[in-house]
């Protein structure tokens, strides 16, 4: 197919010059982030599509693309946009509906350079790790993918090379004859290719063509074909970015086709928070932050994090943070800083518990961006401005508006009740959670309770800027520039998914970790006699401060022609309190411990003499953990000493000379007169050193509600 592919390609490049990029329109306009138009030093170029052999089937297709690092087939979410590209790849098949996909394939592909046999290697490798993790999330599609690998991508090559607007047109005629040659081998072919010389405007063509188009191509892309139809959903206009009325939902639907054409001029880059909630089988249009004048955020770019109940730091994995941040930083350095009046923080709660307690999370919440815009973004921090919403009332009622499930009655009762100027807040705290039974939901609160307020639960960020309409961006007539349509409504995240889809994540509840320099201990005539040890440490909560640990220390050597013994029971609790709050239990931490153990040590072989006893202590601990990795990686290297008192009742002892194999207390007095433990040892100081190496080894399951 692809060698057919290339003898046509010549023909169209000789008698053209130039050949265009394959669009592929999407459904529900779920883009992959990385734009379709490629910029090229200061030129852009359209972004190269995989080549199917019947591009008519791929038309209304979805596409999403996934980038490799050179010479390496590990999916690295780091790497170029992976991370968005798995995130759109899912909500792609959210949105679409299982059933409405008819085939995945899979199209991987190698940049032509290195080994061939390698390379074939990557392609097939690339393709096997997307082809995993679509039949692990979504095993019912598993029979409707097929793979497609493409060894040495020399046609996407060609292809870019053809369409780049900083070539002069006698290198680029070498490059293409070296490409489409028919007397050179492969080997041969990349040995040329990296001698056409020099360009008066890009220097060394090959380090341009490495560094513009190779990492480009080294792409696993996806099709997702399917028969739904394209549809308008829940108040964005195809073709008006302006309202149509002056109802709640024609004023969200104004906010959202602003915010879509907005980032449909800012390099495609999109609003992750889902401007559609999914509630039961139906969705609803996403409630946001109304301020006192629509007008003046009409052209605003809208950017929404999430906090955990009752929480005021920023969970990257909760919800969709981690890609709403990228978006911010995304959408602020695509505007520019010089072109951006002004942000505006509004950081709400949800309408349950204390009220000084939701004020106080309002007010952190909103600190919590402050403070990230400060940090990355400092010369915005005389253009910031928080506005707090302690308890959104308002946005609750505007859910219950425009639910679809709830009854009219129970809509009324309510409403009556939030709005109420008789209740106070805490009698409407408790009134609402009485309603009663829908004939559709079940028991009225839970239902808004699991669907709504984990969403009212945000800090929004509205970046108001002076930059003018999308129309500016287009590029100048002589640069190929591709349309994208305009946006619609995001699918819901993971936590509005229908109750017969519950989100489920696992934390972490119990690590075990092992003292690594206990394993070093060596004495002459006893050898290598590590001191095994084995600590277990339980996580209460998610992110709590406060931890508890047990552990074991039982070495047990002995070589008794020698007189040696090194024989320990130690057990010893342990309560930590970590410095910092929600620190994934990592960081500077203060423990106390008390512990109880036995002992029979000896090491002189001549005489036998030894000490046989128990002993107790208690002290505090100080110690640094971290992680061995990404913050939420399972391993983590803990450093720590210890310090307290420690006493011991024991008795000394003496082989027999000669010796009997019999060992003898050291007593001189009668015998009828001895007593076991007679003597005494105390001690005050130092009592443990250490770096050990831990693992979560045991995790909890939990739905989010």
């Amino acid at each position: 197919m692809f060698e057919k592919k290339r003898k046509f390609l010549t023909i169209v490049m000789a008698v053209m010059g130039l050949f265009s990029a394959i669009t592929v329109p999407a459904f529900s306009q779920i883009h992959y982030i990385s734009d379709n138009l490629l910029k090229v030093n200061d030129a852009y170029v359209k972004r190269i599509l995989p080549v199917i052999e019947s591009d008519s089937v791929y038309a209304d297709a979805e596409y999403i693309e996934f980038h490799f690092k050179q010479n390496d087939a590990d999916l690295d979410m780091s790497h170029m946009d992976n991370r968005m590209a798995l995130s759109y790849l899912n909500k792609a098949i959210d949105s679409l509906g299982i059933n409405n996909i008819t085939a995945i394939e899979i199209v991987s592909q190698a940049s032509p350079d290195g080994i061939v046999s390698r390379n074939v290697w990557l392609s097939e490798r690339r393709s096997q790790i997307i082809r995993d993790y679509v039949n692990r999330n979504y095993p019912q599609l598993k029979k409707r993918i097929s793979i497609n690998a493409v060894t040495e991508s020399w046609d996407n090559l060609a292809r870019y090379v053809a369409q780049d607007p900083n070539l002069c047109d006698e290198n680029r005629e070498k490059v293409l004859n070296i490409i489409n040659s028919d007397t050179l081998s492969v080997g041969q072919k990349k040995a040329t290719i990296k001698t056409v010389g020099t360009d008066s405007i890009v220097g060394d063509v090959y380090d341009y063509l490495l560094t513009n188009y190779y990492a480009v191509i080294r792409n696993t892309g996806i099709y997702i074909l399917h028969n739904a139809k394209p549809a308008t959903a829940a108040g964005i206009s195809s073709s008006s970015g302006t309202s149509s009325g002056t109802s709640l939902v024609d004023r969200q639907s104004s906010l959202a086709r602003a915010q879509a054409m907005t980032i449909a001029a800012f390099a495609k880059a999109r609003p992750i928070s889902a401007n559609l909630l999914q509630v039961g089988d139906t969705t609803v249009n996403r409630i946001m932050p109304i301020p006192e004048s629509d007008s003046t955020y009409a052209d605003a770019d809208y950017t929404e994090v999430h906090f955990r109940k009752n929480r005021a730091d920023l969970d990257l994995k909760y919800m969709n943070n981690d890609s709403s941040l990228y978006h911010l930083n995304r959408v602020i350095d695509s505007i520019g800083l010089e072109n951006i009046s002004a942000v505006e923080i509004i950081a709400q709660a949800s309408p349950e518990g204390i009220v000084s307690r939701n004020v106080w999370l309002s007010e952190n919440r909103s600190l919590v961006i402050l403070d990230y815009i400060n940090r990355y973004f400092p010369q915005l921090k005389d253009k910031i401005s928080i506005n707090t919403v302690a308890e959104s009332w308002d946005n609750l009622a505007r859910y219950v508006v425009q639910d679809p499930n709830l009854s009219d009655e129970n809509k009324e009762k309510v409403l009556d009740i939030i709005y109420s100027d008789k209740l106070t807040v805490g009698a409407k705290k408790s009134r609402i959670k009485v309603v009663g039974n829908d004939p559709k939901v079940g028991d009225v609160y839970t239902y808004l309770f699991k669907y709504y307020y984990p969403v009212i639960r945000n800090t929004g960020i509205y970046i108001l800027h002076t930059v003018e309409p999308p129309t500016i961006f287009n590029k100048p007539p002589e640069r190929p520039y591709l349309e994208e349509p305009e946006l619609e409504p995001d699918p819901i995240h993971d936590v509005d998914r229908p109750e017969s889809q519950p989100p489920v994540r696992k934390r972490p509840l119990l690590a075990v970790k092992t003292n690594i320099p206990y394993y070093g201990f060596f004495m002459p005539d006893l050898g290598w006699a590590p001191i095994y040890n084995i600590e277990a440490e339980l996580y209460p909560t998610e992110n709590g401060r406060w931890t508890m640990l047990a552990e074991y220390e039982f070495p047990w050597h002995s070589v008794p022609s020698k007189h040696q013994y090194f024989q320990i029971l130690n057990l010893q609790l342990e309560a930590r309190r970590y410095f910092k709050k929600a620190s994934r239990h990592s960081g500077w931490y203060l423990s106390g411990y008390a512990g109880a153990n036995l002992y029979d040590i000896c090491f002189n072989r001549y005489s036998g003499h030894g000490y046989q006893g128990e002993g107790m202590g208690a002290g505090l601990g100080l110690g640094y953990v971290m992680p061995l990795g990404r913050p939420s990686t399972k391993w983590k290297l803990e450093f720590f000493v210890k310090g307290g008192g420690y006493v011991t009742l024991y008795d000394p002892y003496d082989a027999g000379n000669p010796f009997s194999g019999k060992y003898y207390y050291e007593w001189y007095d009668a015998p009828a007169l001895f007593l076991r433990r007679n003597m005494i040892f105390r001690w005050l100081g130092p009592t443990g050193v250490g770096v050990s190496i831990s693992y979560d080894l045991i995790h909890k399951k939990i739905k989010e509600k």
